[in-house]
């Protein structure tokens, strides 16, 4: 009970929020910290505080020289724009990162249309900067694939897409992507689901989908441009990752299809985006939002291996394996439909503590059949 009041208490505190950038540098400065504790990530930690403080540097220095002023809430863009880099973007060199935090923010100032920058900051950061040195990359793969990675970042993307009154783009390149990629796979293919959904729980798919692509800033004003030009995204990145093979499909088409806004905003009249729009959070996400909290991690087992003469021939189709527990002790039952001498061959099967005779025994097979 403590936990569910702990959390109501920070969601009746959060839902009064009228900035969705508090909801971004929160979101994903946790995704930073989830990568670091739970993914591992060892290499390049100097990266975030050098790029933050580079892209702080050169916003500060920025709003000093066009509004009179160091400080103000421009550097919370700067945060975003850090973090993005952050989880993202991967270099060889320190000199790489920083020169990205300076693209990143000085194309703010410099690529405007109507007085509002019309380029995604970390989005332009990390394109030109892998255009101008070849020393950068993008890394899907640092995420991992599974369900809690896409929870993770789902909720927490419908709550800044609310905030951002950007839904529509959110759903509308999703569904878009969704679609052509099915008809490919399932229809054209005849591939299982499976490697369907694979795909949508890659980390930086999501992350790009709820975080970069729906900047309210620099996307489409109007409702129905904006849900066009999602589209089109979308069906930019299918053709660039399905035929030419390029895994970072959305980043680069993002890039391009960016400078296509400021002629939508110019034909399709609509009011400008304000960061201080009144907002509430939905009350119906708190139920997922607990659910993604005490969601079990995905558990990863190794059940054995066989080993055998020299000259034995040994064929194995597929093995199952039923895990159950009961207070402290755990079961685990196996079968293998396997080929060949039974006495020429063991199985080497691990386990966490040394087994006594009695606690190994043969089941029926029929155990399989009924679960």
């Amino acid at each position: 009970m403590t936990m569910a009041k702990t959390a109501l208490a920070v969601f009746n505190k959060l839902r009064h929020q009228t900035d969705a950038r508090h909801f971004q540098i929160a979101f994903l400065g946790s995704f930073f910290l989830y990568g670091m504790l739970i993914l591992g990530w060892k290499d390049d930690l100097y990266r975030f505080p050098l790029i933050l403080g580079t892209a702080i540097l050169v916003q500060a220095t920025a709003q000093k020289l066009t509004r009179g002023t160091w400080i103000d809430q421009s550097l919370k863009s700067a945060m975003i724009s850090s973090l993005g880099l952050t989880l993202l973007f991967r270099a060889n060199e320190p000199a790489t990162y920083a020169l990205a935090a300076v693209l990143a923010i000085g194309s703010k100032y410099i690529l405007q249309s109507g007085g509002r920058h019309f380029m995604n900051p970390a989005n332009f950061g990390i394109i030109a900067t892998m255009l101008i040195t070849g020393d950068g990359w993008i890394s899907p793969g640092q995420w991992g694939s599974n369900a809690i990675i896409m929870l993770l970042v789902f909720l927490p993307g419908l709550i800044v897409v609310f905030n951002a009154s950007r839904l529509d783009t959110a759903f509308t390149f999703l569904l878009t992507l969704f679609c052509l990629d099915t008809l490919r796979t399932i229809v054209y293919l005849n591939w299982d689901w499976p490697v369907l959904f694979h795909k949508y729980q890659n980390g930086s798919l999501l992350l790009f989908t709820f975080f970069m692509i729906t900047d309210p800033v620099t996307t489409p004003s109007h409702p129905g441009a904006r849900i066009a030009w999602a589209m089109m995204v979308a069906a930019l990145t299918f053709y660039a990752g399905t035929f030419m093979f390029m895994h970072t499909a959305p980043v680069w088409v993002l890039f391009f299809c960016s400078m296509a806004t400021p002629l939508l905003n110019a034909i399709f009249r609509y009011k400008k985006f304000e960061w201080t729009e009144t907002f509430r959070l939905k009350p119906i996400l708190l139920p997922g939002m607990m659910i993604a909290l005490l969601l079990p991690q995905t558990g990863k087992a190794f059940c054995g291996f066989y080993v055998a003469k020299a000259d034995a021939s040994l064929f194995n189709n597929k093995s199952q394996v039923i895990i159950s527990r009961n207070g402290n002790r755990n079961t685990i039952t196996m079968s293998s439909d396997y080929k060949g001498d039974v006495k020429d061959f063991a199985m080497v099967v691990p386990v966490p503590t040394v087994l006594k005779r009695n606690d190994i025994r043969v089941v029926e097979n029929r155990l399989f059949r009924i679960l």
